[in-house]
């Protein structure tokens, strides 16, 4: 018999669940499974742990023959392959990363083409406003047709079967906060910019500000990106036959409403009476009003 009988039979004589056994050992219940499979093998200190807990010899273990007093059915394989729902999770993060970078970047071409109309008298006008119309729509479609992909393919699939191991999740937590460092520098850098280059001439303030929204957009791609493959790494996805939290349709609605607000307020005030500059602050303050209700969701949750 292969090590993964021996193992499988040695479990259901002493009554063992895959579970109990895998926190015994501090690995997954999927780890164990696989064992049982001979799709992988264990380490040697887990071989000599599961010596010690069945009280049999590695010899026995590894080549001998233990029969069982019952089986027990395996669970079913998940829906898809580990490595095509990492595929799946990391194109949906990245399109919905690419989508809202774009939209912010189209803001800074808008703002940049102002810069450019007053230092340089280059009259490019409406080119900024195309430009911009453009990304938002080619970011709605992004959000759509993704977005719809991804409840698809949520509804068909259960994220609690994919789990990593330690080591897995251990190198990620480095690049996530790697990647979190990196997108708060780069907002501070953007501030620091604006600090220190707003009186600086119109023209100039238009140029950094455009800079500054450049930044938010790289900035916010490893928010968005890197947050998503975080919640996969540590089982935070949810089903698609789930339902989702009231208080978490609610949040998400109003934050949906307040970044609207704030491009609207944005436009209006550029368009009529030409005040781009000041007119950006009502993207940083709708952004904190989106961290203000998404932490009142928080705490009513608790």
């Amino acid at each position: 018999m292969s090590f993964g009988e021996n193992l499988q039979s040695l479990r259901k004589k002493h009554s063992v669940t895959q579970e109990e056994l895998a926190d015994e050992l501090q690995v997954s219940r999927q780890t164990i499974s696989k064992w049982e499979q001979d799709a992988c093998y264990p380490e040697m200190d887990k071989l000599i742990a599961l010596c010690k807990r069945f009280s049999v010899t590695m010899d026995s273990l590894v080549q001998g023959k233990i029969e069982a007093d019952a089986q027990e059915t395996l669970p079913a394989p998940p829906a898809v392959s580990r490595l095509e729902y990492d595929r799946r999770i990391k194109t949906f993060a990245l399109a919905i990363a690419s989508g809202v970078c774009l939209i912010l970047l189209g803001v800074a071409l808008l703002i940049g083409e102002l810069a450019l109309e007053e230092g340089y008298g280059f009259a490019l006008s409406p080119l900024g406003t195309v430009l911009l119309i453009a990304c938002i729509a080619v970011a709605v479609g992004i959000f759509v047709w993704f977005g719809m992909r991804h409840e698809t393919f949520l509804k068909n699939v259960n994220p609690a079967d994919y789990q990593y191991e330690k080591e897995e999740v251990a190198k990620h937590d480095k690049l996530f906060a790697a990647a979190i460092t990196a997108g708060v520098s780069l907002l501070l850098t953007g501030i620091l910019l604006i600090v220190l280059f707003s009186e600086k001439g119109e023209a100039l303030t238009l140029a950094i500000t455009a800079l500054f929204f450049v930044l938010i957009a790289f900035a916010v791609f490893l928010f968005i990106y890197f947050g998503i493959q975080h919640d996969k790494f540590h089982g935070k996805l949810q089903s698609g036959n789930r339902p989702q939290d009231k208080a978490e349709k609610i949040c998400g609605a109003v934050c949906t409403c307040i970044m609207l607000s704030a491009t609207i307020v944005f436009l209006l005030l550029g368009f009529l009476i030409n005040l781009w500059h000041p007119a950006w602050v009502a993207f940083p303050v709708g952004g904190i009003l989106c961290a203000i209700v998404s932490a009142i969701k928080e705490a009513h949750k608790k």
